[in-house]
């Protein structure tokens, strides 16, 4: 509960700091949009952790207190565990714009196919 609390606690302080800061800036619209972004990829990385790891170990501590044994079934904590630092840059990548108009620029890149037109001399 410490972390989750911890988590919470500076996650709504950095909410608060980012919305004073964006509602008193004289800053362009762009910025705005920016600190915006931002956020919001702030949020998925806070629900990720706590979807992936701290989510899982909670139940599976909720059945050893209760004295049940799961057996096979803690596997996919481990499983969830290690998919955190997979996934956890993922939110980043789709919701600032600038990320996802790269990996989408490049993506269709890749898919083109590069063919080099070569001219024959006329005889």
């Amino acid at each position: 509960m410490t972390s989750i609390s911890i988590v919470l606690i500076f996650g709504f302080r950095c909410y608060d700091k980012i919305r004073k800061q964006v509602a008193t800036s004289t800053a362009s619209e762009k910025y705005r949009k920016l600190q915006n972004q931002l956020f919001y990829a702030l949020v998925f990385q806070t629900l990720i952790p706590f979807m992936l790891m701290h989510l899982p170990v909670t139940i599976v501590m909720a059945f050893v207190f209760l004295n049940i044994d799961l057996e096979n079934y803690t596997a996919p904590v481990s499983i969830t565990i290690v998919l955190y630092p997979a996934v956890d840059p993922i939110p980043t990548l789709l919701i600032v714009e600038n990320y996802r108009k790269t990996i989408y620029q490049y993506l269709s890149c890749s898919k083109k196919s590069n063919v080099v037109a070569t001219a024959t001399p006329t005889p």
